[in-house]
């Protein structure tokens, strides 16, 4: 195995710990009673090795996806303006008619 991914492997199996444990600490913190339970399964895909599992109630996930779905919106709000075309455009400036 090359150095890339070795430590592509390392990488995947610390980020998946690292988001077992905030998820954990989240449902800890902030849980639902009587919500439905989820159970959010990691497999690496390069080469399908079981990662980790995390539970988590409907509530907390919805959450996580309200910040997933904002993250996804700073991107696209800092994504750059598209090229301007040689077309003109009519501007309506207010005034008195």
């Amino acid at each position: 195995m090359d150095q890339q991914a070795l430590a592509q492997q390392m990488l995947s199996g610390a980020n998946a710990a690292r988001f077992v444990s905030a998820v954990t600490d989240m449902t800890a913190a902030l849980p639902h009673p009587d919500g439905p339970t989820i159970r959010i399964t990691m497999t690496r895909i390069a080469d399908g090795k079981h990662l980790q599992d995390v539970d988590i109630d409907v509530t907390n996930l919805w959450d996580l996806a309200q910040h997933a779905h904002h993250k996804a919106d700073r991107a696209r709000d800092t994504a750059p303006a598209p090229a301007p075309t040689s077309k003109s455009h009519l501007r309506l400036v207010g005034g008195a008619a």
